[in-house]
């Protein structure tokens, strides 16, 4: 089996897996900075904090955990190359 080649298939679909995944918090931020609907900035808004930061937060955080979450798949599928690379030279 050429563990190379599933490796590399394996990277594009974590590739193509977070782009899809992450793309509603992405827009979601960027609707938010945009203040485009429905983040709009109230009428007559003056505050230390900005309108919807817990929002802004809660994509930001969505986004970490889900490169979190394919760094560790990548991680195990460079595992198990090594493993099976290993297993054949002996």
């Amino acid at each position: 089996m050429n563990y190379l080649a599933h490796v590399h298939s394996r990277t594009q679909f974590f590739r193509f897996f977070y782009a899809e995944a992450s793309a509603p918090f992405i827009e979601a931020q960027r609707k938010i900075s945009a203040h485009e609907p429905p983040f709009e900035y109230p009428l007559g808004y003056e505050d230390s904090e900005p309108p919807f930061l817990d929002e802004w937060q809660q994509n930001d955080d969505a986004l970490a955990v889900l490169g979190e979450s394919v760094v560790s798949m990548a991680s195990e599928a460079i595992h198990l190359y090594i493993r099976a690379w290993i297993a054949d030279l002996v």
